[in-house]
This record gives structure tokens, sequence and C-alpha cells, in this order.
């Protein structure tokens, strides 16, 4: 890019302004969005980065297919398993048990704490993550029963200074020690803590239940320099069937034989992320919208550098006459293009730097860009630039550059051979356009299907204390006198509240059937009148008949799994309890829209799992009254523990963040994409009316009406918009298919969708292009051909 490109460049910018304002701001736009899409991507490919042996670390899942009980890549496993892998596998370097995140009252001094955010971890814990201590070692930090490792801002949290090392918390009915204190954990990882438990301390739980058939903790390894994962992974079919010999009476090799399933997996650090929690394909997706956008500006540019051709055809001729070479002209033409693409870059990132802010605020993760830090951004943003350049100026220079001399200083008129790449370019930035409205509507019905769906349980006017264990020994009068808030219509406490997790899942014998799985809760007589729930057969639990503390309830899932049909009174064994079903509700989904109704079980409140919620249904429109009452009395029976709830209705939405997300980001990179494809337009439409304002003039001179005129301009296009839907519906169906295979409750993709984006696109561009074709056909004849 030489000085007298710059300068001719800057000509021709001043010269055509509106033509280039319409390059820069559509190239600017690409560009921003762009990087805004790789700043995001790079964060999310960046999860757990930090670790020094990230390549090495391994998650183990097991997929389980047991009595019709399928679920595939759990990540909890036997508690077992990592003292196993470290003793008995070579190709193992350590292992780490890890259970969480848990949350518990602390108490320090005088002040009382309600902490989340804690993980118990066995003594490899950091032997196999890294983190950065400021106090204590590594190999010692979680040794002993009662060590506990945080991180500085809790440290400061809780003693005002980071030097806590060797201080004592009372937690978990005892005293924890301070054995180490770690910077904070990076937000970009998938195990981010405040606090992290000795596992010994749970000693009671952590050794209970050794059984290799239950799981209840996660397990980490990091392989051996050079061991493939799958090398491994061949050996866990030998170790299964070395600890499980039989399954429900069977020796294992004839029940898998039957076709049921147990499998350890291993899943790369990395790929937590990525796979197992499925943010993988929104990466990808906003990937590709980014794209689709650049690609779009570049087009925008080529489409109007070579419709500008031939208005530049003498000036070629004249450079060539005085002895311009091709490649003189090549440089020229390329330069200009440089130009071009280097102000859009700068225009984009000042774009970027005040968007991102609210980018990040948006989808609640830090995003920034260091372009000193990292010594790959800033030659980044160059290379993009120039390649940028590159792509949108080659073919325009190679079009401008290729003019014979003789011919363009005859006056004769250039042919404009780059009409048909034109229409391509415009096709493909249509097809680009349809393809992501049919997505955008989608997205839209499905996530407002995960809103708006009826759940089989009412989710509005229900508040939520957490942490209500410190109630377990006066329920009865606390809910006697909670009745007595007049906002209050029913309040029942339970073990679990719905949400993503499925809950504990555990064995149980049904009679007359072998062994099974089936996922577990309990609830007060009051469960289904406050959740309002409704029952199928049979009648729920009732305070006044003793029998009903060993009964349970439930639901039409588990009617199926068993093929029990709407029988009663049949019996359920665990080995440790025996419960006698007494009713069937109907199916509700207590767990989010991705997954299918489990088979479920609903146990007395107090018979086996301890109440760990307080479900209020309060008076609609007395929200924050019943919160202030709610609270005082609370005050009155807890002195020890803070006051933590929730609105339920608030707490569902957050469950579909991502989709949420996903749904406005697009609406926003749809409505761009359709932004900048009309300024291509817009740009291309004006250029064609001055092309044919002497045939307007002629056809309307020989009584041609305005609407005919209109017509015949628009009409090219119009064809152009009905052949790229043809193109788009089929991939915006596959790919939204594909997409809504990921939840159990989705929507049908309607025709009408189709219809609707092909309505949507050709709209946008007859607007665009109906106001030029208007001024063309309404100019007077005899101002155009006066000359002639």
């Amino acid at each position: 890019m030489t000085a007298s490109s710059i300068k001719i460049g800057f000509r021709k910018f001043i010269k055509k302004p509106a033509f280039s304002i319409i390059n820069v701001l559509g190239l600017a736009i690409g560009l921003a969005c762009f990087v805004l899409t790789m700043v995001y991507v790079n964060y999310e490919l960046s999860y757990d980065n930090f670790h020094k042996n990230k390549g090495r670390i391994h998650l183990v899942t097991v997929t389980i297919n047991f009595a019709d009980y399928f679920i595939e890549n759990q990540t909890s496993t036997t508690a077992m398993l990592a003292e196993e892998l470290r003793a008995n596998f070579p190709e193992v370097q350590t292992a780490t048990q890890v259970g969480g995140s848990y949350n518990t009252v602390i108490h320090h001094g005088e002040k009382v704490f309600r902490q989340t955010g804690i993980y118990a971890a066995d003594s490899s814990f950091f032997n196999v993550f890294t983190y950065d201590f400021i106090y204590g070692s590594p190999e010692n930090a979680l040794n002993n029963p009662g060590d506990l490792v945080i991180t500085e801002s809790t440290a400061k949290k809780y003693f005002g200074t980071t030097n806590a090392y060797g201080e004592v918390l009372k937690m978990y009915d005892g005293d924890m020690k301070i054995s180490g204190i770690i910077k904070d954990t990076p937000e970009n990882s998938v195990i981010g803590f405040d606090m992290v438990a000795s596992i010994y301390t749970f000693d009671e739980r952590y050794r209970s239940d050794p059984h290799w058939q239950n799981n209840n903790f996660t397990t980490y390894l990091v392989l051996n320099e050079g061991i493939d994962p799958m090398q491994l992974e061949e050996k866990f079919p030998t170790l299964i069937k070395s600890k499980i010999p039989r399954i429900k009476g069977q020796a294992i090799d004839d029940w898998m034989a039957a076709g049921n399933r147990w499998e350890y997996h291993l899943f790369e650090l990395k790929d937590i992320h990525l796979k197992l929690r499925g943010n993988g394909i929104y990466v990808m997706g906003f990937s590709i919208v980014a794209v689709f956008l650049l690609i779009i500006a570049c087009i925008n540019y080529m489409n109007l550098s070579t419709a500008k051709a031939s208005k530049r055809a003498k000036e070629v001729g004249v450079r060539k006459a005085v002895g311009a070479f091709h490649g003189n002209l090549l440089r020229l033409f390329l330069g200009e293009s440089m130009m071009m693409s280097f102000l859009s870059l700068i225009l984009a990132m000042g774009m970027v730097e005040l968007v991102l802010p609210y980018l990040s605020e948006f989808i609640g993760k830090k995003l920034e860009i260091r372009y000193f830090d990292n010594v790959l951004v800033l030659p980044g943003l160059i290379f993009l630039g120039i390649i940028i350049g590159f792509l949108s100026g080659t073919y325009p220079a190679f079009v401008m550059s290729s003019f014979k001399p003789v011919t363009v200083l005859k006056g004769e008129k250039v042919s404009n051979k780059g009409l048909t790449l034109r229409n391509i370019l415009v096709f493909v930035q249509f097809s680009i356009s349809i393809f992501l409205i049919i997505s955008l509507i989608v997205i839209y019905k499905q996530t407002d299907l995960l809103y708006t769906k009826n759940l089989g349980y009412d989710k509005d006017n229900l508040l939520v204390v957490q942490n209500a264990q410190p109630l377990s020994s006066k329920k009865d009068i606390f809910k006697a006198d909670l009745y007595k808030i007049p906002s209050v219509e029913s309040a029942t406490f339970i073990s679990r509240m719905f949400n993503k997790s499925s809950g504990p899942s555990n064995q149980w014998t049904p009679q007359g059937r072998e062994t099974t799985l089936l996922a577990v809760m309990s609830g007060d007589p009051d469960f289904v009148k406050t959740l309002d729930i409704k029952m199928h057969a049979g009648r729920f639990f009732d305070s006044n008949i003793a029998t009903d503390s060993s009964a349970a309830i439930i639901n039409q899932a588990a009617t199926r799994l068993l093929n029990w049909g709407d029988t009663l009174y049949k019996t359920l064994d665990n080995g440790r309890d025996k419960v006698k079903v007494i009713g069937v509700m109907k199916d509700f989904h207590f767990q989010t829209l991705q997954s299918e109704i489990m088979p479920l079980m609903v146990l007395y409140d107090g018979a086996r799992y301890s109440a760990r919620y307080l479900s209020i249904r309060f008076k609609p429109g007395e929200m924050k009254s019943t919160i202030k009452r709610v609270e005082e009395l609370w005050k009155e029976y807890v002195s020890d523990a803070p006051f933590e709830y929730y609105v339920y209705s608030e707490k569902y939405k957050t469950y579909y963040n991502t989709e949420g997300q996903t749904s406005r980001l697009m609406l926003i990179l749809t409505i761009l994409v359709l932004v900048v494809t009309s300024m291509g337009l817009y740009g291309l439409a004006v250029y064609i009316a001055e092309e044919r304002m002497k045939e307007v003039a002629i056809r309307k001179a020989i009584g041609a009406s305005v609407f005919s005129i209109v017509a015949k301009m628009s009409w090219s296009f119009t064809k152009l918009v009905l052949l790229a839907n043809i193109l788009a519906w089929p991939f915006a169906w596959y790919f939204m298919n594909d997409w809504l295979n990921n939840f159990a409750s989705r929507i049908s993709i309607s025709w009408w969708i189709f219809i609707a984006a092909a309505f949507v696109s050709y709209i946008f561009a007859i607007l665009t292009i109906i106001s030029q074709a208007f001024m063309a056909a309404n100019r007077n004849p005899v101002d155009v051909l006066r000359y002639e």
C-alpha cells in the first residue's frame, strides 16, 4: 500500500461519500462482530488452560443402562474409583476424588455466614489441579480431617486479610483449620470454588458408601506422559467385572449380554465445558454467524467495487495509455482496498471497545482484549485487516485493471462481465440471511416453550427458603405460625427443589420385579397442594395416618418403568427401608426440559431424607409482604443461620440462561446481517438506477407506467431472493432440527417459519431498492434525454 494509492483512495472516498461510507461501515460492522465473537470464543476455549497438566487431566464418567434406566456420561462415579486408579493402573500418574459443590452455615466470632461454593477433595486434589498458593503448600493442604483451603477473597471476607493461615472457622458442627490460601480461581473454570475441605472430614459419608454401584463422587485423573486415553479405557471393562461381578442376581457378563451397559469413559479437561456441558454447539454457532457476517460485508465491498468499475474505465485507460502496467494497477486498486479495510478495522475496534463491557455484563462473563499481554492480538488484528482487504479487493482490482485502453478511450461501453458474479454474491448474501432468520425463529420459539410449557406443577407465586435444616426439630410449630400469615396459602418441607439435576438415584427392589433405579426425594403432606401437582391414582400422605411414614408416592413414569399400571399398595425395598406405594402422581418436570421425565419416588419427610427447603405458596401480588413476614418469623425461630430465599419463577428462568442469551444474541446478529446486506443492496440499487437512467427515460417516454418500471427494476432482485430461499430452507431445517434434538421437550419446525423467513427477506430487499427504483421512474425523461 503506497503513499500514492492512499492519496488516490482518499480522493475517491471524498468524491463518492455515499458508496464509501456504505463500504467502510459495512466492513466495520462485520469486523466488529467477528472480533467480539472471537473474544467470546477464545474465552470459552480457554476454560481450565491454567492447569499445568491440562492436556493430561481427564474426568471419568459412567454410562449406565440399568433395567430401563439410562444415563449417559454421568459425572458422578463410585467413592472407590480414585483410590483404585492410583493404586493399580500404571497409566495413571495420580487421581483425585471430589465432592461438591456444597453450602453451609459458617460461624466466625459473632458473625454468621452462609457460604456456597465449597468442594470436598482428597489429598491428591492439588496434585491434579494447579492453583497458586499464597500460604501453605499443595502437598500438605488436605491431608488431615478438618483441613480447609480457601481463596484470598474468602480470607479477606472472614478475616480482613489474606494472611489467615492456621485460623479456624466453625462449620459442619466442628472446627475447620485453614491449611492453605490460594489466589482466586479463574471464572473460566469448570472447578470454581471458594473453599476446598478435606474429604476425610466427612469420613462417615466418604467411607460409608463403598459400593461400586453407587455413584456419589467425581473422579479426575492425570495420565502419564505419552499415554493414549483409549489405552486406559480399554482396561475399564475388566475393572468393572472384577468389582461388580453380579448385578440383579446375574453374572455381569450375562447381564451385559442382555443389552445392559455399565461403562467408564474419559473426557479431557477441555471437553468438559464444551462437550459434556453442551457449550460447544453455541461456540460453533456464534462463530459461524460471525464469519457469515464478515463474508457478507466483504461481498458488499466486492459488489459495489465491481459495480463502480465502469465509472473508472477512462481512468484505467489513461493510466495504461501513459505506460502503467497491469501490476501497477493491481497494486493501486488493492492499495485502495487495504486502506478501506484498515479504516473499517479502526472503526470496528472502536465499536468493540464500546460494546465489550455491555456484552460482558449481558452474558455474565468477563470478556476483555489484552492487546499487549498476548503477543498474538495486535499481529492478529493487522493480519485480519490485510486478509479482509486482500479478499474483498482482489476481484474488483482484477476487473478494473483488465480494461483495454482503446475500448474505454473511444467511449465504448465496458462489458459488464461482473454482473453474473454480483448476482451470485447477492444470492449468497440472502441465502445466509434467510438461514439466520429461520434459525432465529426456531430458537425463539424453543426458548419460549422452555419458559411457558406446562410443567405439571405451578412455578408461579412460589417462595423457596433455602437451607431449612435448622427448622428440622420444629417444623410443625413453624408451619402453624407460617399459616397465620394472611398471604401464605400453603407450605411444604421438601428435600430438594426441582432443578437441573435429577437428585439422588438409588437402587430399589419393587415387589415382583428386579432391582432398578429411582430418583428419590421427600416431602410432607402439603407437598402436592403447595406445588399444585395432580394425583393420578390413590392419595398423598396424610399426617393423621401413622403408617404413612413408611409409605411412598411414585409418578406415572415410575409405573411405566415397573409395569404396575395403576396398581397400589405394592412395596419397594432398598435393603434398609421398605415402603408401600399409596399413590401415583401425574408426571411433572422435576428436571429441566432438556431431560425426559424420570421415574420418581417421594418419601415421607424425615423418613429417609431430611428437608433442605421450605416451599411457600403465596397469594398473587403479595410477594414482597410475604418475604418480609417469613423473614421475621425465621428470625424468631433461627438465630444462628441467615434467612436465604429465592422466588422460584425467577430462579427457573436461570436454568435456561444459555438458551435465552442465545435467542437474544441471535436476534442482534440477524438484524446486523440484514442491515449490512441491505446497505450493500442499497448501494447496488443506487448504481443500477444510475446505469439504467436512459433506459428508464426511454421506457417512460413511450408510455410505460411508473409501476411497470419499478416492477421491472425490482424483478432481478426478487428472483435472487426466491432462489436464495430454495437453497437456505433445507440447510436451516437440518441444522435447527439437530439443535432441537438436545431437548426432550421441543417444538416442531412448522412450514410457516419458512414462509415467514421468505417474506421478511423479501420485504428487506424490496424496501431497500424500491426507493431508488421510484426515483428513477419518476424522473422527467426530457431532463435525462435532452443532450441526445
